[in-house]
C-alpha cells in the first residue's frame, strides 16, 4: 500500500492549519482556509473511494472468469468405451460443428471395441462417407444400415417381444444431435414385432427385409431412417394427441424424467410448423430373451 498526498481547502474562518484525511489506507493533507471550497476534498475522496472498489472487484472477476473456463471444459463431450457394454457420457450442448468434429472418432473406437454401444453422429453424407469404418447399404425403401457388430444366435420372428437399447439422434438440429437414449436412462424399448406400435423403420432394421439383413441378439447397428417410415404421421396437422408414449407410434421419449429430451423430440418430429422432418438416426442394440 501506499500514500497519496492532495491539498485542499474548506470555508473556514480560522488561521491556517493541516489535518489529515484517511480515507481506505491512502492520506489526503488538507489545509483549511477561508472562503474555500470543498469540491476539491469530496472528489479526492470519491476517486480513492472509486479506485478501491475496481481493485476489490478484479479479483473476483478473474476468479468468475476462471471458474467458467473449469466449467466449460467439464461440460466438454466424454465417451467412455466400458468392459459392460455401457456407454458414459458427458453431453453439452454443442454447436452442429463442433459436434460433428468430435463425434467423428467414434466409429474408430467401435471398430477396435464393436461390443461397446454407439453414439450418434450425424448426417447422411458422414454415413454415406464410411467414415470410422462403419460400411453404410441403403435398402429400396431408403433405409440405411451399417453393423458394428454382429450378433450371434435366433433372428426374431413375427409376434415375438422385442428388446433393444437404442441412442436416437437426428440428421439435421441447430443445438446437437442426441435426442434420447435408453441406455442412459437404464430401460431398453419393447415391443411385440408386427403389432403396429413401433416405427417400420426401427422394426425393419431388426427383422430385416428389403435387402436388410436381421440382427442377431448381442447386434449393434446403425440406421438412418427417412420420414416415411419413421414419424412422418406425427407432424400432420391434428395428430398432437399421438406424440405421447402409448398414444402414438414408438419409440417416443417419457414426459417424466425426461421432460427436456422430449421436447426436443417433440420440436422435431411432432411439430406441424416444420417444413420437413430430418432423417433419423437410430444406433441400435438388442437383446436376446432377458434384457438388463
Amino acid at each position: 500500500m501506499y500514500h497519496t498526498s492532495q491539498e485542499c481547502h474548506f470555508p473556514f474562518n480560522t488561521r491556517m492549519k493541516t489535518s489529515t484525511a484517511i480515507v481506505k489506507n491512502r492520506s489526503v493533507s488538507c489545509k483549511f482556509g477561508e472562503k474555500a471550497s470543498m469540491i476539491p476534498f469530496f472528489l479526492a475522496v470519491l476517486v480513492v473511494s472509486q479506485w478501491n472498489s475496481a481493485a476489490a472487484f478484479q479479483p473476483q472477476q478473474h476468479q468468475r472468469q476462471q471458474q467458467r473456463l473449469a466449467n466449460e471444459r467439464s461440460e466438454s463431450l466424454q465417451l467412455q468405451l466400458t468392459s459392460d457394454n455401457k456407454e458414459s457420457v458427458t453431453p453439452v450442448n454443442p454447436s452442429r460443428r463442433s459436434f460433428l468434429s468430435r463425434t467423428a472418432t467414434i466409429g474408430t473406437a467401435c471398430a477396435t471395441a464393436a461390443s461397446s454401444f454407439l453414439l450418434v453422429p450425424p448426417t447422411p453424407a458422414y454415413a454415406a462417407s464410411g467414415a470410422g469404418d462403419l460400411k453404410f447399404v441403403q435398402s429400396p425403401s431408403g433405409l440405411e444400415w451399417a453393423d458394428a457388430k454382429v450378433g450371434s444366435g435366433a433372428v426374431k420372428q413375427t409376434g415375438e417381444i422385442a428388446a433393444v437399447d437404442y441412442v436416437m439422434s437426428t440428421s439435421g438440429a441447430r443445438y446437437g444431435a442426441k435426442i434420447y437414449s435408453t441406455a442412459d436412462k437404464n430401460a431398453p424399448y419393447r415391443w411385440t414385432l408386427g403389432d403396429g406400435s413401433t416405427i417400420a423403420g426401427l422394426e425393419q432394421a431388426v427383422v430385416g427385409g428389403d435387402g436388410i439383413e436381421p440382427m442377431r441378439p448381442g447386434g449393434i447397428r446403425r440406421v438412418i431412417i427417412p420420414g416415411n417410415l419413421a414419424y412422418a404421421s406425427l407432424g400432420k396437422q391434428g395428430n398432437a394427441d399421438e406424440c405421447q408414449v402409448g398414444k402414438g407410434v414408438g419409440p417416443i421419449p417419457p414426459t417424466g424424467d425426461a421432460f427436456e429430451e422430449y421436447q426436443r423430440f417433440k420440436n422435431i418430429y411432432c411439430n406441424p410448423n416444420r417444413p420437413y422432418q430430418p432423417d433419423l438416426v437410430m444406433d441400435i442394440k438388442l437383446y436376446g430373451k432377458r434384457a438388463n
